[in-house]
């Protein structure tokens, strides 16, 4: 078995090394629904079920351990990424829905369901209770009388009780992806996300099959929901209007990828995003569902800006082209696991052994004719790709790579298990906007202030070029972000918690300081690692209290579950960087 203690560096357990820290690369080791027309899909149920079968054969690999468990041991659960400077790097994140669901997603081998609340994408509540840290099951928490901490303004876990519903006429105010009656027709179980109709899961297949099965083959999921942009700047114009508004390098390389932050004036974060550079003049971004219409009126705020400023020394007076991709017009598929590289290479003449992790290919053709936009990215932690395609083409390719062996359909429920294991952020959980009027914050007291830049441990995502004052490094929110940086400045700190067996922390359960009992943090994300077998959850604490092998307390469920701080991710990366 995996043992997250593993990733744990021993410099890490020091807080005078921690500016140092901040800059180094976190992964660097590296319903009810109209039935749709009628369709030939024998092939795709057969290799379903073919692929099906494959990921109820491979509990003796060395990445997923056996999980045995009876029906009344039953707990509850909730279901960044690289890299900094003119490097590549991945990562997606979803947000939130004003809306509820819960779904029976139970198979022959586990059984969960998930319920989403007004400030939540999805969350799996009742997932099996799985193994524990080398906890002593004797040693009771000592509370002395006298606090170590002042404790962060943090009562109680005040959720919504969580409401089963599943999709009826709401259905009618969702939006649908190109592959909408594809997931109905194979089975996919339709559920409301970020505004969304999209499948948690499919058929006869639970989360933990899922997510195996990706971690071990490959794993197909639609992403179209996320807002795709390309941005085009005039060559008559005099600066760059990308680095006016992102923290990117100057240095990016041409046909890579890079994760940013949509930043405030005040330094506060609207969004996370991947930008990709196709040319000098011309990139490719892309957004979360839920914030789609905050990142337009972002863009389209600083696009006046900046074409106001450089209409006094150019005579175009359109020196921006904005162009959004709507899902009606383009899709996102991505294909995730060891095995998705050969899955695309039965359908492309080109090799793709030279496209390393976070760089992109332009205008791929594939086989039946589909020429679509591919970058090895992801949100799983595991090699993989995203292929942006026209949706006239969507169905046929993706009936093409889910029916290429060992592919699998993927849903939302092992997406998120799966993006947690890797330690990545899902905003509206693990980031948020602030507290001032109209922005996104957790709705829980456990929120004290807006969340800077270097709390959310995205340090490393702020290129080391960008930090000094001259006026071509500046960016929107550059003289709050950059002394953010500094565990000084500091309240708060993202962790990675490992939590004893039992139940799985949820999002709001607070955590308490070990010794005086203080509320010192709370959970963001929480599950049960069907990699690890192991309860893992990430979440804010106290900067005094953010080191490596710090041990904390969480409150679940009115129980306390000992924890300890541990590096995230808890599953070591397995990205493609050409050495294989």
């Amino acid at each position: 078995m995996i043992n997250p203690r593993n990733f744990i560096s021993n410099h890490a357990r020091h807080s005078s090394k921690l500016d140092d820290l901040l800059d180094e690369d976190p992964f660097s080791s590296f319903a009810e629904f109209p039935s749709p027309p009628p369709r030939d899909d024998g092939p795709l149920r057969r290799q379903l079920s073919k692929a099906i079968r494959q990921s109820l054969q491979i509990s003796n690999s060395p990445r997923t351990p056996a999980m045995t468990y009876s029906e009344s041991e039953v707990g509850e659960c909730e279901s960044e990424s690289e890299e900094s400077d003119n490097q590549v790097i991945h990562s997606r994140t979803c947000s939130p829905t004003d809306s509820e669901f819960s779904m029976d997603t139970s198979s022959s081998s586990s059984s969960y369901s998930y319920s989403l609340n007004d400030h939540r994408d999805y969350r799996p509540m009742t997932p099996p209770r799985i193994s524990s840290l080398d906890f002593n099951a004797n040693t009771k928490t000592s509370k002395p009388q006298k606090q170590l901490l002042s404790p962060l303004n943090i009562t109680s876990d005040t959720r919504r009780p969580m409401r089963y519903s599943a999709i009826t006429s709401a259905a009618n105010t969702l939006k649908r992806t190109p592959l909408f009656d594809w997931h109905v027709s194979i089975g996919g179980q339709m559920v409301p996300f970020a505004g969304w109709a999209m499948p948690l899961q499919y058929k006869g297949v639970g989360q933990v099959d899922a997510h195996h099965h990706t971690r071990n083959h490959a794993g197909l999921f639609d992403v179209s929901h996320m807002q795709q942009i390309v941005i085009k700047q005039s060559p008559h114009t005099h600066s760059s209007f990308i680095h006016s508004i992102l923290p990117i390098a100057h240095t990016q390389p041409l046909h890579t990828s890079a994760y940013s932050l949509i930043l405030t004036d005040t330094g506060a974060i609207i969004d996370d995003c991947i930008l990709t550079k196709w040319r000098d003049d011309e990139y490719y971004l892309v957004t979360n569902a839920s914030r789609a219409h905050c990142v337009r009126e972002w863009l389209e705020g600083h696009k006046m800006a900046y074409e106001k400023r450089e209409s006094t020394s150019s005579n175009s007076s359109n020196s921006v082209v904005l162009k959004y991709l709507e899902s009606h017009s383009q899709a996102l598929l991505a294909l995730q696991g060891p095995s998705a590289a050969a899955v695309l290479e039965n359908h492309s003449d080109v090799s793709l052994k030279d496209l390393h992790f976070g760089r992109v290919k332009q205008h791929l053709r594939l086989s039946g004719g589909a020429v679509v936009h591919l970058a090895r990215s992801g949100y799983t932690g595991e090699d993989g790709f995203e292929v942006s395609v026209e949706q006239r083409d969507a169905v046929q390719v993706a009936d093409m790579l889910a029916d290429t062996a060992p592919t699998m359909p993927i849903g939302l429920g092992a997406r998120d298990s799966l993006r947690l294991e890797a330690g990545m952020c899902l905003y509206g959980n693990d980031l948020w906007e602030g507290e001032s009027e109209g922005a996104t914050t957790p709705t829980t007291p456990a929120a004290p202030h807006p969340l800077s830049v270097g709390e959310a441990g995205l340090a490393w995502t702020i290129a080391k070029d960008r930090r000094t004052r001259e006026q071509e490094t500046l960016f929107p929110g550059w003289d709050k972000v950059v002394p953010s940086l500094k565990v000084a400045n500091m309240q708060i700190r993202r962790v990675g918690l490992v939590i004893e067996k039992g139940a799985a922390a949820r999002s709001n359960s607070i955590i308490e300081d070990a010794h005086s009992g203080a509320s010192v943090g709370w959970v963001t994300s929480g599950a049960p690692s069907p990699t690890l077998n192991q309860n893992i959850a990430m979440g804010y604490v106290s900067k005094e209290l953010s080191a490596v092998g710090t041990p904390l307390v969480v409150n679940v469920r009115g129980r306390q579950r000992r924890a300890e701080v541990v590096k995230m991710p808890f599953v070591a990366s397995n990205y493609y960087r050409g050495s294989e």
